[in-house]
């Protein structure tokens, strides 16, 4: 379990260098993801977060006009909501690769029973194909990379949205009142192209918050599609919700 050091000298900073050196990553990231798995157990109800960001000084500042977007390490990182810990990384050549980083998460990690949160970057049918062939649900935001998504979610929720499961939360953080209103819808059979047949409801969020400060009131609309059912409603809201730490726990 540990290296036994029976003289108690502990390895130099030179010695420990050598040691990653000759480390393959691949096997390194299988001995982490077991050693995490082993350290944590099996979470009920898990979320798991999926994103990417780039590495923090990965180019310096006097380089950075000049950096192309290759020379920018990204990573990709499976957040555990519940449990505040990283469950696996993967580095992705560029942003636009993303995608693929993330489906090669999901195939390494235990994601069955749990819910998987994804940002727009990551809205493909491909990567909601890998995740819910893995056992997992599955929420993820939808934006301009998705425009007839995003447009038709906007007119199912014109059309049908009246009646939508509705669930609303208020409160206040960080000098702010905000209140939340949850609507979900769900999909009808040939509603959408066969591509997307694993999600099964589209989401609509709409924010409202208003500074104790100033009283500036500021709105905005957010869609999601998920493969959850309609009923699941709180629990969606639950997942939107808790994407959002893996920003500023982990980021």
């Amino acid at each position: 379990k540990f290296v036994e050091l029976p003289d108690g000298d502990v390895p130099t900073h030179d010695t420990i260098c050598r040691l990653f050196e000759v480390l393959k990553p691949s096997d390194f990231i299988g001995a982490f993801i077991a050693f995490v798995s082993a350290l944590t157990g099996k979470g009920q109800d898990e979320i798991i977060a999926l994103d990417g960001k780039a590495l923090r000084g990965a180019v310096s500042k006097k380089d950075i006009d000049d950096a192309v977007e290759e020379d920018v390490t990204h990573m990709v990182s499976a957040f555990s909501m519940k449990r505040s810990v990283v469950l696996a990384q993967l580095r992705s050549a560029a942003k636009r690769n993303e995608n693929e980083a993330a489906r090669q998460l999901l195939a390494l990690i235990d994601v069955e029973g749990s819910i998987v949160t994804m940002d727009a970057a990551h809205c493909s049918a491909e990567t909601i194909e890998v995740a819910t062939g893995r056992g997992a649900d599955i929420v993820v935001t939808l934006k301009d990379n998705q425009p007839r998504l995003v447009m038709h979610a906007e007119q199912a929720f014109a059309a049908r949205g009246k009646n939508a499961p509705r669930h609303v939360e208020e409160g206040d953080s960080h000098g702010r009142r905000e209140r939340r209103v949850y609507e979900v819808l769900d999909v009808e059979a040939g509603e959408l192209d066969v591509r997307w047949g694993k999600v099964r409801s589209l989401v609509r969020v709409e924010r409202e918050r208003t500074s104790r400060k100033t009283w500036e009131r500021t709105e905005a609309t957010h869609y999601y599609v998920t493969t959850l059912p309609s009923s699941a409603f709180r629990r969606i809201a639950e997942a939107i919700r808790a994407h959002w730490p893996i920003e500023n726990q982990l980021h």
